[in-house]
């Protein structure tokens, strides 16, 4: 298990965010605060959520207060115009006066959307809160909440693009199923591009693919990610800068489904490829790069023995010098809807090339099951030089722990908290 290069080129070409970056105010946004101190000319320290801004205020303050303040115009140096006071009680009176400040109707949506962002201390305007809410009321969904959360944490274009890419990764149908249904639809029509029925019969059916060899998985698994688009941006950058001497061959889904979408298919056919194509960008915006840390999001339909599902594969980990995977400190979560063992996920904690797994499922039949397969898992881990130091079951609880929820990292926490890499 040498460092491969499955994430290369996952990002170039997307916006992608920073969940480290100090916090980026604009113009019109309003934050909540309080003043830490005071220094010469109108200069003063603010306290907004863990980070604090040296801010210029035209207004003296009370410190031990919170406040309302709307980012303005500065000469050179970021200046802060107070709204009001915060009220520490009456969370509906602070809602109703953002609402009113931004002539913005006082909907359920909206209440519940400048709740959230208020809980969690997030820059507000105007445009967010317009945009958030119609986006809210038209998708209907409990998960758009979160979603807009994820957007604005993220720091991604706050587009309805965007949020539609997001959305599909929370909800919706599977990419195999998907893929099985253009697939269907397209079959019988000469008209559209015999690439693209050959990429969907391929994502369908797992022709071609044969996962269950072992030796053959990774170059298997960079085709199959290649096949779908995950490399798309990187891959059309690379060719326009190295003056089109590595032409492109334009065999891989995501960009075939965006030139189906520029012809006169029929409605329920675009409908399926803009849903399909929403799949693959959102699990694309959800991979992040900072620094030598990486995170990798990845979705594919996997066939295996007959049964077919989408196989989620969440990487957190760092990189190399020379910019591979390190494949000595990392932590993967695998998500499975396996046939017989139905939902299933696996933690896998990699560090100093010592592991440790643990296995999540409804069913307590397999714990003893499992104690059978470490023998062999460990000689096989030696193999690769790899040391397995334990084999854990966990229940998988439902009131615990939903359904992997790829927004929040439920079962790999974002920003790597509580995680030990020993960088």
């Amino acid at each position: 298990m040498n460092g491969i290069r499955i994430g290369q080129g996952l990002y170039t070409g997307l916006e992608q965010a920073v969940t480290s970056r100090p916090l980026e105010l604009r113009q019109g946004q309003v934050i909540m605060g309080h003043v830490n101190k005071y220094f010469t000319n109108n200069m003063a320290e603010i306290q907004v959520g863990s980070q604090k801004v040296l801010a210029e205020l035209s207004t003296a303050l009370n410190t031990d207060k919170n406040y309302w303040f709307q980012v303005q115009e500065g000469d050179g140096k970021l200046a802060l115009k107070v709204l009001s006071p915060i009220s520490p009680v009456n969370n509906d009176a602070n809602t109703d006066t953002l609402l009113e400040q931004w002539s913005l109707p006082n909907t359920k949506e909206m209440k519940q959307l400048t709740t959230m962002l208020l809980k969690e201390n997030l820059p507000l305007s105007g445009e967010i809160l317009s945009l958030a809410g119609k986006w809210m009321k038209e998708s209907d969904s409990p998960k758009a909440l979160d979603t807009i959360k994820e957007m604005i944490q993220r720091e991604l274009p706050f587009t309805k693009e965007v949020f539609a890419s997001l959305m599909s990764v929370r909800e919706g149908s599977s990419m195999n199923s998907l893929a099985e249904k253009l697939w269907n639809e397209l079959s019988a029509s000469p008209a559209v591009s015999p690439a693209l029925q050959a990429v969907l019969k391929e994502l369908a059916t797992g022709e071609n693919v044969d996962l269950p060899d072992a030796s053959l998985i990774k170059d298997q698994l960079q085709k199959l990610l290649h096949t779908i688009g995950y490399t798309y941006e990187h891959d059309l950058l690379h060719s326009k800068t190295d003056g089109g001497k590595g032409a492109v061959e334009w065999n891989q889904l995501k960009p075939l489904l965006l030139d189906l979408l520029k012809t006169d298919a029929p409605v329920h056919v675009k409908e399926l490829a803009s849903a399909l194509t929403d799949k693959v960008t959102g699990m694309q915006l959800l991979s992040q790069e900072t620094g030598p840390i990486m995170q990798l999001m990845l979705q594919f339909p996997l066939h295996f023995q007959n049964h077919s599902m989408d196989a989620t594969m969440q990487y957190s980990g760092r990189k190399t010098k020379d910019g591979k995977i390190d494949s000595d400190y990392c932590r993967i979560l695998f998500y499975l809807d396996l046939a017989h063992l139905k939902e299933t996920a696996i933690d896998m904690q990699i560090q100093h090339r010592i592991v440790n797994i643990t296995v999540f499922n409804k069913n307590h039949e397999i714990e003893p099951l499992m104690k059978t397969m470490i023998k062999g898992l460990q000689e096989k881990m030696k193999d690769v030089q790899y040391t397995l130091s334990s084999l854990e079951f966990k229940f998988f609880q439902e009131d615990k722990m939903e359904k992997l929820d790829l927004g929040l990292h439920k079962l790999m926490p974002a920003y790597y908290k509580g995680v030990d890499y020993k960088v």
